[in-house]
């Protein structure tokens, strides 16, 4: 879906009685009307919140990509990857060992930190399954970027929206529709997921 969808949808939620159809157009417009300007001035931010939600829920889609070793850093045996390189990485869901002989869906590692992963050096490929972060919206995004997910999952984000922007003025509305929202996507993420299991953190973290 478009970015400016998400915000048409989530308007149509938030205004059931609004007689005029809404295009991705006149949304410039809309957001300086005294009625629905706070909303679409406000949507950025809870459009990222809802980001932020499907991440920790791990409803957004895995990525995978392969490490290349000659990026990585061999040593004794092992080699280093440094997965901020990766310009979307969020967190490891599994490592897959490849080779013409072998084949590990669930490789063991270790994290020496929260990006850097610890292999064995061997022969054949390493593919990291991960998840990602979504690109966060800005005030001035184009209303016709596409949002990278799913329109199924794309399609709660109104839901989402309404309750984040309704908590004041309708706190009952509200309340039902982020209910909608979280239990739509409980059932989208009780699938079974095959999960890396086998994962050794080597590394503290200490608080202030």
């Amino acid at each position: 879906m478009k970015l400016g969808e998400i915000k048409i949808e989530a308007l149509k939620l938030m205004f059931a009685d609004y007689a005029d159809d809404i295009d991705i157009d006149s949304l410039t417009d809309l957001a300086s009307d005294e009625n629905y300007g706070k909303y679409l001035n406000n949507m950025p931010g809870a459009i990222n919140r809802c980001f932020s939600r499907l991440e920790e829920r791990n409803a957004v889609p895995t990525k995978k990509t392969t490490l290349d070793n000659d990026n990585g850093t061999s040593a004794n045996g092992r080699i280093r990857f440094d997965l901020s390189a990766i310009a979307d990485f969020g967190k490891v869901d599994r490592v897959i060992y490849e080779s013409s002989k072998e084949y590990d869906g669930n490789c063991p590692f270790n994290m020496e930190t929260n990006t850097i992963m610890l292999l064995p050096e061997k022969d054949g490929d390493y593919i990291l399954i991960y998840s990602p972060i979504l690109e966060r919206i800005q005030a001035g995004s184009d209303n016709e970027s596409v949002i990278d997910l799913p329109d199924k999952i794309a399609c709660l984000i109104p839901y989402f929206i309404k309750g984040d922007l309704y908590t004041e003025d309708e706190p009952g509305v509200a309340a039902e529709a982020r209910n909608l929202f979280e239990a739509s996507l409980d059932d989208m993420t009780t699938v079974v997921k095959t999960k890396q299991n086998k994962v050794n953190c080597i590394f503290s973290q200490t608080e202030d």
